[in-house]
């Protein structure tokens, strides 16, 4: 553990003003085209509070500058400031979580640097922006505002601090980690796995998402089943019109208690429903669409959808699948000697799905077939090369 901390609670250069008019955004972004190096960018969502995830605030320092932070949900021209991100590289720190955001808001990176990502292929303890501040660079930074509603305006000064020190050391922490990423011959490695997060992503919502609600395990019927995706739906609904969190509508345990009860009267459902979240206009709404989903035939009850993986749950192997299951296994415990000997996860050597694919269908492929196969599915050349003698083996 890093002793002698230095803390912050503020950024050193003071509280950044927040910028929301065209004449200082202008400015800001003269300033940051005018410095070298790449840009330390993080971006702020309202998770748990509104339906989208858009940002709500930006994060944005070069080296040489300020940090700068920016309103994107103003009326106002923001196409300078896209034509710069755009043309810079950037820094992040897990940049899965911001990508979806800032891609939504029509950027795009020339290049790629995570520190988390870098952290994870170095092997390193903890991975989180605070820990790795504290353990490279032995900093400690003010983290007590990460779960506010950035949708709220005016944003508080406390607020606004924090968010700066997101950024503030993005630079400092990439020299190190890339330091470390030389000296232990993986920054050939990390460059690969930064240039695939330009191809990121987020997973669109499935069809059937209602099946993914909390508690649908305890779920025992198609009826059952029906009151859930009805209920489910019409949560959605409002939530979207409203931009409003699912959960800040009806929480997922409600749901699965009026499948599970089947209350018969307005009285009892209000009564399930009890709850200082739930806004009385949506109750009506969400009443009417239960008693449809009550009353509905057998006809209309959904059924269990075929599995669209190539495999079962890993879960039933060992029973039904034996020799897959042991092949698996097999496959497995050489993988983890080698992301061990590598200093990094397993899940970081080879996708786990990847995995599961291979040993449940063992495809015959000869090696150059093999290879394809593998890249097909997302693995990267360094993993490939690592990974293909341990699946030609197996």
């Amino acid at each position: 553990m890093t002793k002698n901390l230095k803390y912050f609670k503020h950024p050193t250069g003071g509280i950044p003003s927040i910028i929301s008019e065209e004449k200082a955004l202008k400015a800001a972004v003269a300033k940051l085209a005018d410095a070298p190096g790449p840009i330390a960018i993080d971006a702020e969502r309202a998770s748990g509070y509104t339906y989208t995830q858009q940002a709500y605030l930006f994060q944005l320092k070069k080296s040489q500058t300020e940090t700068f932070l920016i309103d994107p949900i103003l009326d106002i021209d923001y196409q300078d400031l896209k034509n710069l991100l755009n043309e810079n590289s950037w820094i992040l720190h897990a940049a899965t979580q911001d990508l979806p955001c800032l891609y939504d808001f029509n950027l795009q990176p020339k290049e790629i640097f995570d520190t988390e990502l870098a952290a994870r292929l170095l092997g390193l303890p903890r991975v989180g922006l605070g820990g790795l501040l504290e353990d490279r660079l032995a900093v400690s930074i003010d983290k007590a505002h990460s779960a506010v509603n950035w949708a709220t305006r005016p944003l508080k000064n406390e607020w606004l601090s924090y968010a700066a020190l997101d950024v503030e050391f993005l630079h400092n922490l990439q020299e190190d980690l890339t330091i470390e990423l030389i000296e232990h011959g993986k920054h050939q490695i990390a460059i690969e796995e930064f240039n695939n997060l330009l191809d990121f992503r987020p997973v669109s919502q499935k069809i059937d998402a209602w099946r993914a609600t909390s508690g649908m395990h305890k779920i025992k019927n198609n009826h059952e089943a029906a009151i859930v995706k009805q209920i489910w739906q019409i949560r959605d609904l409002i939530a979207r019109d409203a931009n409003i969190a699912p959960h800040r509508v009806l929480r997922d345990e409600k749901i699965i208690q009026l499948a599970l009860e089947k209350p018969k009267t307005r009285e009892k459902f209000e009564s399930i429903l009890k709850s200082r979240n739930i806004d009385s206009k949506f109750s009506e709404v969400i009443y009417e669409n239960y008693l449809t989903a009550l009353a509905s035939s057998e006809s209309q009850w959904p059924v269990k959808p075929t599995s669209s993986k190539s495999h079962p749950p890993t879960r039933v192997w060992k029973e039904k699948y034996p020799q897959k299951f042991h092949t698996f296994e097999l496959l497995k415990h050489d993988l983890s000697t080698i992301a061990d000997a590598m200093l990094i996860p397993l899940e970081q050597l080879i996708s786990p799905e990847i995995v599961k694919n291979f040993a449940f269908n063992h495809p015959q492929l000869a090696e150059d077939e093999l290879r394809e196969w593998l890249l097909a599915r997302g693995a990267r050349s360094w993993q490939v090369e690592l990974v293909l003698p341990t699946f030609l083996n197996a």
